[in-house]
């Protein structure tokens, strides 16, 4: 079977009435076409919640077992890359909060549990706010003293920090490991630019954000229908 079948075979089994039914299809498939699903499964973030699927439903056994052995120490993995990463996050937005900036979180932890049941069913690369433009020098100074750095400033008004890089990745890198390499962007405004077309996304004043908390951490957050426009663009 040609490695876009396998795809639209795994497709199925995401359907709200799922369909198990053709997956001893890849017991029959060869070692690299199963890598070859994996690699496509990790690209495309849907790897936790095939295997929360198929969990949910009963069906592990469906599954190659090197498949299934691959799969499941994908999402040990990233639940403790999630929680390192959900302490950093608890780290960066105490320290907001201490230099009295305006800011709100966006993306990433924001997510859960409205757009994402658990917040390790998600690969999180890096932290995102939205920073109110009195406060941006002040949330500069925050991310120094954490340890960051500057590293650029994009034209839509996105400051982009990071810790000092000390390993060079490389595409043999496990990406579910716990980050060596962390990344900070402090966004003025939310703005969408692709080919010479510039989208401004409908965002309220920092008046009507709303509160979230996760792991005990109470944060700031867009408003829900302008947290789901946001995910839109």
């Amino acid at each position: 079977m040609r490695d876009r079948d396998l795809r639209a075979l795994l497709l199925s089994t995401l359907q709200p009435v799922p369909d198990f039914s053709r997956l001893l299809v890849l017991r029959r498939s060869s070692a690299s076409q199963l890598r070859r699903l994996l690699r496509w499964l990790d690209q495309s973030g849907l790897a936790f919640y095939l295997l929360k699927q198929l969990q949910d439903h009963g069906a592990l056994g469906h599954l190659p077992k090197e498949f299934r052995e691959a799969l499941e120490y994908r999402m040990k993995a990233n639940r403790q890359r999630t929680l390192a990463m959900i302490r950093e996050f608890v780290r960066l937005v105490q320290s907001l909060h201490r230099d009295d900036v305006q800011f709100c979180a966006l993306k990433g932890f924001t997510l859960t549990p409205d757009f994402c049941q658990s917040a390790d069913l998600r690969h999180q690369t890096d932290f995102d706010f939205l920073i109110a433009e009195s406060s941006l020098e002040k949330a500069k100074h925050t991310m120094q003293s954490c340890g960051y750095e500057k590293q650029e400033t994009r034209d839509a008004g996105e400051v982009t920090f990071a810790t000092p890089l000390r390993h060079i990745p490389s595409p043999n890198d496990d990406i579910y490991e716990i980050p060596r390499h962390r990344e900070v962007d402090l966004l003025t405004t939310l703005r969408h630019t692709a080919h010479g077309v510039s989208i401004e996304a409908p965002i309220g004043c920092f008046d009507r954000v709303e509160s979230k908390t996760l792991h005990g951490l109470s944060f700031p957050t867009l408003p829900t229908e302008e947290m789901f426009c946001l995910q839109v663009m």
